[in-house]
């Protein structure tokens, strides 16, 4: 709950409210599976949020096929740089 919580402050989703209660529609879900699958390529929240802003059809985006292969090379790039700090 915490997650999506901060997912909503993060504006990257916005579930409808009733009174307290928040109701995330199939969208809702479906956006917060892209955002899983963007982290767990170990894109930030930061960097998540400008793919989701790029969806220029209006619809809801699929992060993983908006990434190029250069995006790919590029984040692999920074984590084994990361790696060989920490080592």
């Amino acid at each position: 709950l915490r997650t999506l919580r901060f997912y909503e402050a993060r504006g990257l989703i916005s579930p409808t409210r009733i009174g307290s209660q928040r109701l995330y529609s199939v969208a809702d879900r479906s956006r917060v599976q892209q955002i899983l699958k963007a982290k767990a390529l170990g894109f930030t929240l930061s960097e998540i949020g400008t793919l989701l802003s790029h969806d220029a059809a209006g619809g809801e985006p699929d992060l993983v096929r908006q990434l190029t292969k250069q995006d790919v090379d590029d984040r692999l790039a920074e984590l084994r740089e990361r790696l060989a700090d920490v080592e």
